[in-house]
Order: C-alpha cells, then sequence, then structure tokens
C-alpha cells in the first residue's frame, strides 16, 4: 500500500469504511473489489512565546522559551549589591506579582523587585571603622570592641553627646551611623634597666596594693610573681628590682589598677673572675648562674624592720637584723640579707667618761650637730637598743652593730658601730636597687666563708665599712680553712669618725673600706672607692699571713692610701683604675707579691712602693701625670719571672696549680681583660653599687 505525504498533515494508514474506523493492515486478503480510505492527521503546531526577566540592575537571568501554556520556571533570585530581592512582577511599577503557577499564554517581561537595604556605619576617631548593610525593620548585629592603645572603648552612640549607649537590640527603619566612644587610660609609663642577674622598673602610681609584677624566661608558660618586698613606693613613683636571675632573655608584666604592659628584657651575668671562685661555686647566697641557691633565707631589712625583722635560723626565731647575723653560723642554710633604702645607726647618745679624759681633744668631740660637747663626755650612736654603762667598771658591750669602746688603761681606741659575725656561711647581704645605703656601720666578718657583699653604698662609717678576720695564721695555702670572699658593685664613700680618741688620730674619715686578715681566695671587683683615707688593708701586720687575692675593675677616685697596703700575700690587680690618690698609692711589705696587669693609674701620688721583701711587677699597666716613688718593676713579658719571697708561690701568676692561668695563652683566664685605657673607661662606667640612667 502506498504511503502518501501532505504538507500539514500526517498519513495515519488506509482504511476499509469511509467512517475510517477500520485499519486495512498489508497483507490481508481481499475477496471483492475494495475502496481504501486515506486517513489524515492534521498537525497542530502550538504557538511559541518567549519570557524575559528585568533584574533591575540586578545580577542576569537568562530569559527562556515556553510553548503555549507551559510553567514558567522560578530562576534563582537575582542579586544586588546592598538589596535584597523581593520577587517578579508584571509590570515595572511592581503592582502586580506574577503567579508562576500560571501558563503561558504570550509573551512575557518580567520585573525583578528589589528593596535597598539599610546602611549602618561606624566610626571610629572620624574614620570609617566597618559599614554594614541590614534589611528594614531588623537589628543590627553589634560588631567586636576595638582595641584601641591606650584607650578604653565605652560603647557606640549614635551622637558622641548622647547619655546612652545604643540598643542593639533595636529595629532599624532607616540608615544609621554610629560612634565608638572612647576614654583614655591612665598612662602606665614603665621605664626599665637591666643588670648584672636582676631588672630595675620605675612607673608613676599612687598605691603598692594595686601594683603586681610577673616575670618569666621569654619562652617559659607560666610567670612568677614579684615579691611584694622589692617592689617600693616613694613619692608617686614606684621602683621594683628583680633579683637572681640567671643571664638570659626575660618577659615582664607590669600590673597596675588593672593596666597592663609588657616588655622584653635580656639579663647579663656578673663576672665572677678572680680568686674567690677558684675551685669553688657558690659564693654566697647564689649559685654561680646567677640564682638563689635551694633552701635560702631571705631576709628584707629597712630602717623601719632593723631591729624587727625575723628569721627562724635551726628551728628558733631570731629577731632583727644582728640576731640574725649572729645566729648563720647554726645555719645549714644560706642566708641573703637584701637591704632596702638607707639603714642607719639609730641615736645618740652622751656617755661620761672617768678616766683617760685627759687624753681627749675637746675640739674634735662633737655631737651630731657637729658642736662640741663637754670635755668628759663622748658621743655615741647605736642601731640595736640598749642600755648605756660608763666605761668605768664593767662595760656591756651591745652585740651586733655596737658602740662598744675599746680601751687600756690611759688609751682608748674607738671601735664604734660594728656588726659582729662571726663564724657564718654562705651569707649575701646585698643592697636592692641603686638607694641602698648603710649609715655610720659597718661589717666585722670573723672567721667567716663563703660571704657575698654586694651593691650596697657605705657612708660615715665609724670604723671599717667592711672587715674581714680569718682565724687562720697559714704559711700554706692548705692551711686557711676561712675565705671565698666576693666583695663587688659596691660604693664606699668616705667614713666619718668624730669621736676618734686613738692617739694616732687616723680614723676621723673611718678606718679601712676593706680589709683582710688571716684569709683566703678573696675578690674585690667593680667597687668604686670614694675619698677613702685607709682604703684597704691585706694584713694585720708584718706576720699575719692572708692568701689569693683579686682586685679587678674597681675605681679608686681622690683616695688617700692604701690601695691596698699588703703584706705576707699573693695579689693580682688587673684593669683597676687609680685616680688622685693623695698618700701612697700602693704599698706592698713582708713578702708581699702584687701582679698589676693592665691598670690605670693617675694624678696619683707615690703610685707603687715596695719595702723590704714586697715586691709589685708591672705588666700593660699606664702611669701617668703621678709622681713620687715608683720602685715597682715593669715586666718585659707578661710571665716574666720576678724575684720575690711570697710564701704561697714565686711565680703564682703563671702557676695554673695556684692560679687562674691558661697556660696554652700564657695570660690570665678571666672573663674580661683589657688594655689599660679601656680599664679606665669601664671603671668610670661601671664600677661601684648599681646606677640607672632611665
Amino acid at each position: 500500500m502506498p504511503e502518501l505525504t501532505e504538507n500539514g498533515y500526517v498519513f495515519d494508514g488506509w482504511y476499509l469504511d469511509e467512517a475510517l474506523t477500520v485499519k486495512a493492515v498489508a497483507g490481508m486478503t481481499i475477496l471483492a473489489d475494495t475502496t481504501l480510505y486515506a486517513k489524515w492527521n492534521k498537525i497542530e503546531v502550538k504557538e511559541e512565546y518567549s519570557v524575559f526577566f528585568d533584574t533591575n540592575g540586578g545580577s542576569q537571568v537568562p530569559s527562556v522559551s515556553l510553548k503555549k501554556g507551559e510553567l514558567v520556571t522560578r530562576p534563582a533570585n537575582p542579586s544586588k549589591e546592598h538589596a535584597i530581592f523581593k520577587g517578579w512582577y508584571l509590570d515595572n511599577e511592581y503592582t502586580t506579582e506574577f503567579d508562576f503557577n500560571s501558563p503561558v499564554e504570550s509573551n512575557l517581561v518580567l520585573y525583578a523587585r528589589f528593596e535597598d537595604m539599610l546602611k549602618v556605619t561606624f566610626i571610629l576617631n572620624n574614620e570609617e571603622y566597618k559599614t554594614t548593610y541590614i534589611e528594614a525593620n531588623t537589628a543590627v548585629a553589634k560588631p567586636a570592641d576595638p582595641d584601641i592603645s591606650g584607650y578604653s572603648f565605652e560603647g557606640w552612640y549614635e551622637s558622641l553627646d548622647d547619655g546612652a549607649a545604643f540598643d542593639f537590640n533595636n529595629r532599624l527603619i532607616s540608615n544609621l551611623t554610629l560612634y565608638a566612644k572612647l576614654s583614655k587610660k591612665a598612662e602606665l609609663n614603665v621605664s626599665y634597666e637591666a643588670y648584672e642577674e636582676g631588672i630595675n622598673l620605675e612607673l608613676s602610681s599612687s598605691s603598692l596594693d594595686d601594683t603586681k609584677i610577673y616575670y618569666k624566661e621569654l619562652n617559659a608558660s607560666s610567670y612568677n610573681e614579684l615579691d611584694k618586698n622589692l617592689i617600693r613606693l616613694k613619692d608617686g613613683i614606684i621602683t621594683a628590682d628583680i633579683l637572681g636571675l640567671k643571664a638570659g632573655s626575660y618577659e615582664v608584666l607590669v600590673d597596675a589598677s588593672g593596666i597592663q604592659k609588657r616588655i622584653n628584657v635580656a639579663v647579663s651575668a656578673y663576672d665572677r673572675s678572680g680568686y674567690a671562685h677558684f675551685n669553688q661555686s657558690g659564693i654566697g647566697a647564689y649559685n654561680d648562674d646567677g640564682t638563689l641557691k635551694a633552701g635560702t633565707n631571705v631576709v628584707y631589712v629597712t630602717e623601719e624592720t632593723k631591729n624587727t625583722v625575723s628569721c627562724t635560723i635551726a628551728n628558733k626565731k631570731y629577731t632583727g637584723l644582728v640576731a640574725i647575723l649572729n645566729a648563720q653560723a647554726k645555719s645549714k642554710a644560706p642566708l641573703d640579707i637584701r637591704i632596702i633604702g638607707q639603714v642607719s645607726a639609730d641615736s645618740w647618745k652622751a656617755i661620761s667618761y672617768k678616766k683617760g679624759a685627759e687624753n681627749l681633744k675637746a675640739s674634735e668631740i662633737l655631737d651630731q650637730n657637729g658642736n662640741s660637747l663637754p670635755l668628759k663626755s663622748l658621743t655615741e650612736d647605736e642601731i640595736i637598743k640598749g642600755g648605756y654603762n660608763t666605761l668605768e667598771g664593767k662595760y656591756k658591750q651591745i652585740k651586733g652593730i655596737t658602740n662598744s669602746i675599746k680601751y687600756s688603761k690611759d688609751e682608748f681606741d674607738s671601735y664604734y658601730n660594728m656588726i659582729d659575725v662571726s663564724a657564718a656561711q654562705n651569707v649575701t647581704i646585698e643592697g636592692v636597687g641603686s638607694d641602698a645605703l648603710l649609715y655610720q656601720f659597718g661589717f666585722t666578718w670573723k672567721k667567716c666563708s663563703s660571704i657575698e657583699v654586694r651593691n650596697l653604698t657605705f657612708d660615715d662609717y665609724t670604723e671599717d665599712a667592711c672587715s674581714f678576720e680569718g682565724g687562720d695564721d697559714s704559711t700554706t695555702l692548705e692551711g686557711f680553712t676561712t675565705g671565698h670572699i666576693w666583695i663587688h658593685n659596691n660604693t664606699f664613700n668616705e667614713g666619718n669618725n668624730k669621736w676618734d680618741v686613738c692617739p694616732e688620730q687616723d680614723k676621723h674619715e673611718g678606718d679601712g673600706a676593706t680589709d683582710f686578715k688571716k684569709n683566703a681566695y678573696i675578690t674585690v671587683s667593680y667597687n668604686h672607692y670614694y675619698k677613702n683615707h685607709k682604703t684597704g688593708l691585706v694584713g694585720g701586720s708584718d706576720s699575719h699571713h692572708t692568701a689569693c687575692l683579686t682586685f679587678h675593675h674597681n675605681f679608686y677616685d681622690n683616695c688617700t692610701s692604701r690601695l691596698p697596703l699588703g703584706r705576707q700575700a699573693n695579689m693580682h690587680m688587673y684593669n683597676n683604675y687609680y685616680y688622685k690618690s693623695t698618700g701612697t698609692n700602693m704599698s706592698i711589705r713582708a713578702n708581699g707579691y702584687a701582679f698589676v696587669e693592665n691598670c690605670y693609674v693617675e694624678g696619683c701620688n707615690n703610685p707603687f712602693e715596695t719595702k723590704g721583701t714586697g715586691v709589685i711587677k708591672l705588666y700593660g699597666t699606664i702611669v701617668v701625670s703621678s709622681k713620687g716613688v715608683n720602685n715597682a718593676y715593669t715586666a718585659n713579658t707578661r710571665d716574666e719571672l720576678v724575684k720575690n719571697s711570697n710564701l704561697y708561690s714565686s711565680s703564682f701568676d703563671t702557676d695554673s696549680n695556684v692560679f687562674y692561668y691558661d697556660a696554652t695563652n700564657k695570660k690570665s683566664k678571666v672573663s674580661y681583660l683589657t688594655k689599660a685605657e679601656q680599664a679606665k673607661e669601664d671603671c668610670i662606667s661601671k664600677a661601684g653599687a648599681h646606677k640607672f640612667n632611665h
């Protein structure tokens, strides 16, 4: 059967009846004439329409083509900066919203309706801090509080003149500008200066109670809180000292009334060169790394507490500075005495004399105001309160810092205001900060070992500032049982004794600043001696033996004599500066041997004196603008042997068995040894009790 085609129609086959109900099938049997009728189905063509999306400045939405009667698929909502999409509309007046469930009957343009968001601007210090956009009739989220150094943030305000801060629960119906209100924090200005094994800080504050200071090694996880005793308030200035630090980097946190400041500080170590540490570690209460020894008793002493401070030693409580020091002989624990501010002799009191008064000179007996006293009276002062008796009969000596007077039948020898410490070991007495001062008294250390005195100023001491008296008059090094003494970074000002009753009348400026007798292994370093008279003694007489002393980086400034006077001792002096000594600068006698290395001597009288069997060997030492006796031997090389009679080693300065000698490099084995010119500068800048420039 033929297939037919016709434009606009689809041929649907041949039918046996005119009604097109019975379809003829190919292969069927025809038994008679038959008429076949073609069936045509008209092709129905649906109209096609386009739908366009006008996004009104928002993100593009592509148009779509649909046949009549089909539904438009809702596209993703378009976006528009700072606006919210509200729907598709049939007109650009947005009166009729399009129904996506209605069939398409014609071409369409759908209009996107946007509603502008509300702009909220946050202003900080007249500059835009943050801007955000929100839908109308909603609340804006509060931003993170700004952190402005030196200011406290008080809140966001619609006007800085408003009394109340903006309520972030409010729903907004219009744009809004909010202003940050700031109040200036109280300034926490902390000045600081690192020094050897410590840090000094200063800040303005009116209250100790509200000030806390913490410190830690830079990489440590937790802080240590500074002992309140080390934080002082005076005239609106808080001064604090962090002590006992080993060399390294530290972080310090200062908290004053809730205001905090962090600082990073690098700390250096003390120079432990010299005989005190020769084959010995941990002089006094400190380890060699600068930290306190375990179990150390720390005692803070001020003018107010000098007679009331207490410490438990060997399970017994002792009260007062003197009692504590006297009890240290019973202790196995180290003792660290920390002096804060000025500690003075207490009060003045006249005492009558019934004998020997004819030896006194009225013009030299003065009261505390410098006025003359009656001929038969003498002025004393004390630090520990006690009874008084006349020198007639039994005189009760007050222990510790005493106003005892030693005398014979017709001769007085004044011995005022000395703390006598016996058989103590492992003691450090140190000043805190830059103003620790001991006024009108000093120390006599008798048969003591492992003693450190540092960062103190001694002023107007009537006798010795520091006198060390051992119990061993030994002619061998092995025979000394007391020693290892380290005196460093102190200032020894001129003494003052207007009540000198001894016939020699040579104690008007006090007695010695640092005297040593019958001890061994001593270092005297980085001290400033100013206008001392009998500055330093090594050996109490020609027959007293003292061994192994080092003097380095000391500034002897306008002193009279004894820098030192040395007998029966081996001494190493290096990198000291001697300036304008007026009597005899250095005097070595009685088998004494002094090796003076790279020192600077300027404007001195009698710079180097030897008597009898005393010997002074100079190497690298400069002497300028000086006059008088100088019979020291100037060595051509450091190791040149100079004939001497010293008992401990005729060549001690090149004998590593008895001296810190680097035999390989042929030099003194010390941390810091410079040419004499540099030593002068170092002594001027570094010697003495700590001075801070911040």
